[in-house]
């Protein structure tokens, strides 16, 4: 018997390319994919933005308060600028009550991240002797090598 002797079943599943539609689902997914990763930063940028003008017009309208927690906010994300004005707040005691340590630490923040500003009240507040220095944050950050070493050993009383 040959194949050709051999009568076809109704059952006999034959190939059939892929339905139109199921060709279409990969590129959606792609989009959408890619509009996630490229809008996310955006949205991020937008977040720190808006809490930048809010604090700008808590200022002006000397709600230090509000201010206080905008920047504490941008602070927390990482921005530097906002580190380095939330220690000037805590040094003053705008719209939080005064605080030379947590001063200190958000101007050390800032200082690691090259922010002049926060290096130069960092280094006024430690003239002043309102804190005792924090020897990673200011004297490594600004020293190199063993010159730090040195220096953290003086300053900060360890050997």
């Amino acid at each position: 018997m040959s194949n050709n002797d051999w009568t076809p079943e109704a059952d006999t599943t034959v190939f059939s390319p892929p339905a139109r539609r199921r060709r279409t689902v990969l590129p959606v997914v792609l989009v959408l994919l890619a509009a996630f990763v490229l809008l996310g930063p955006a949205r991020n940028y937008y977040v720190q933005w808006s809490a930048i003008r809010k604090a700008q017009a808590a200022f002006l309208a000397k709600d230090y308060s509000e201010q206080f927690r905008q920047t504490a906010l941008l602070a927390k994300m990482g921005h530097a600028d906002a580190q380095s004005g939330l220690g000037a707040m805590y040094w003053h005691g705008q719209g939080i009550a005064q605080n030379a340590k947590l001063a200190a630490f958000w101007w050390g923040k800032a200082a690691e991240q090259g922010n002049a500003d926060a290096a130069s009240w960092l280094s006024q507040a430690y003239s002043h002797m309102w804190t005792a220095p924090t020897c990673k944050c200011f004297l490594q950050t600004f020293l190199i090598g063993s010159l730090a070493s040195i220096c953290a050993a003086f300053v900060c009383g360890r050997t």
